[in-house]
């Protein structure tokens, strides 16, 4: 398996990576982030992320679960992600559904719900449906 394989170039011109390559970075950053001494190269490879996929909600993912798991602080996750223009009508849906979990765990359970539902009404993204689905049937109910 070649985890580095690029395509020569694009109709764009510009070079194209491997979709293999960019799943790689993304767990090599989430692994990263759980380790506090490599907190600084997670949120380099999520910036590295940002800059060969700009239309992925990786980078922002990824970067709001480095401030949760590697700096422990919920908060600084959520405000992550509404800096970066995530919000109920706003912002790439799984990014939107990581917020809503975010926030039903800072006991946001209003904010939560919204969150959530938002990502239900918009659909389009499974895994983001699938997490928005289950914080509405288990932990926003339960709150």
């Amino acid at each position: 398996m070649n985890m580095v394989s690029t395509e020569r170039t694009g109709k764009d011109g510009k070079m194209q990576l491997s979709e293999q390559l960019r799943s790689n970075l993304i767990g090599l950053g989430i692994t990263a982030a759980r380790v506090p001494v490599l907190r600084e190269e997670s949120l380099s490879v999520f910036e590295a992320v940002k800059a060969a996929w700009p239309e992925s909600p990786a980078s922002v993912v990824g970067t709001a679960i480095v401030y949760l798991r590697g700096d422990g602080d919920l908060d600084k996750a959520c405000r992550y992600l509404a800096d970066e223009g995530v919000g109920v009508d706003s912002g790439p849906v799984l990014a939107r559904a990581f917020l809503a979990a975010y926030l039903c765990s800072a006991k946001r359970i209003r904010e939560a719900e919204q969150m959530a539902r938002s990502v239900l009404a918009e659909g389009g993204d499974e895994e983001a449906v699938a997490l928005a689905r289950s914080l509405l049937d288990n932990e926003i109910r339960a709150g």
